[in-house]
């Protein structure tokens, strides 16, 4: 049996778990490096047949749309943490610090063949060069998005190639990539996402690829608290750098995790809650926060607001 196929089964549950408990015993980063070895899986071993054929069946148009700014955000935001990880490299003081960020380099380039081999080949939307699908994404993603991926993201790394040795833009750096974008808006959409393709029994290759991108975020999201941690440890100046940074932030962070207002009728007609995400966020928040050794307050996020029309909608019947 190859390792590919002895991983598969683990739920986003599981994942989830695992982030958890390494929140309460901090694993070292040489723990790190060994779970990455002992994790290894190949896009090219995904079955994408039954998938396809889903894929190609009838949907309503606005669960396709919806299905696609999924991919769009995970695909595009995937190749915008692989193309900005290698300053972070050089800047970390230590060796076993380096050592298993260049693991993490090689499981972001996955990241990137896994949804390349998805839209190819499920979505029918094939490109001359990986990743040139996303080549015009800034155009149809939301402003926070962009402002996250495509202006912050590439700042802190610039800046980090340029001043390898400055520690506050390492922290703020960590603070934006593992701890922000892996460990609170990926993950909302990865567990999201899996627990309903299972709940409705669809896309089982992409569910199995993509568990396993979860679960290599989830080394990411614990070498950052990790190294966050260590930092604070060293010098309590970096836990209000960390926290000043996060909470000019979460504003927008909450909007982003907010439906869309052509979603909000199906949502409430299912009984979801218009909330989970952004509630999400300032849990996950909380919680990698306090493992970091920060006493710091996460507000709540404000409830959705419901058009006054569909309020009168849902009043009348």
């Amino acid at each position: 049996m190859s390792n590919h196929q002895s991983y598969q089964g683990q739920t986003i549950e599981a994942v989830v778990q695992t982030i958890d408990d390494g929140l309460e015993r901090l694993p070292t980063y040489m723990d790190l490096y060994f779970r990455w070895e002992r994790q290894q899986w190949k896009v090219q071993d995904l079955d994408f047949t039954v998938d396809k054929a889903q894929w190609l069946a009838e949907m309503p148009d606005l669960m396709r749309q919806s299905r696609m700014a999924g991919y769009n955000g995970f695909y595009a935001g995937e190749i915008a943490v692989t193309d900005t990880l290698t300053p972070y490299i050089a800047a970390m003081p230590r060796l076993d610090q380096r050592v298993f960020l260049t693991t993490q380099v090689a499981d972001e380039a996955r990241h990137v063949v896994f949804f390349d081999r998805w839209f190819r080949e499920v979505l029918g939307k094939d490109a001359a060069v990986v990743g040139d699908q996303m080549a015009k994404a800034s155009e149809f993603m939301g402003s926070y998005y962009n402002f996250i991926f495509y202006k912050l993201l590439p700042e802190v790394a610039d800046g980090l190639r340029r001043h390898p040795n400055d520690m506050n833009l390492l922290v703020e750096g960590v603070t934006l990539y593992m701890i922000l974008i892996e460990g609170a808006m990926a993950l909302a959409g990865q567990q999201r996402m899996l627990q309903l393709y299972k709940q409705m029994d669809i896309f089982p290759g992409f569910q199995e690829g993509f568990t396993d991108v979860a679960r290599d975020e989830s080394r990411h999201v614990l070498f950052g608290v990790r190294f966050l941690y260590d930092m604070v440890q060293s010098d309590n100046k970096y836990a209000y750098r960390i926290v000043d940074f996060i909470n000019p932030l979460l504003p927008g962070l909450y909007d982003f995790g907010r439906p869309s207002p052509e979603f909000i009728p199906g949502m409430l007609k299912t009984g979801q809650d218009l909330d989970w995400t952004p509630k999400f966020y300032a849990s996950a928040l909380r919680r990698k926060l306090r493992a970091i050794g920060i006493q710091a307050s996460i507000p709540e996020p404000t409830p959705t607001p419901i058009p006054a029309e569909l309020q009168a909608m849902l009043a009348a019947n």
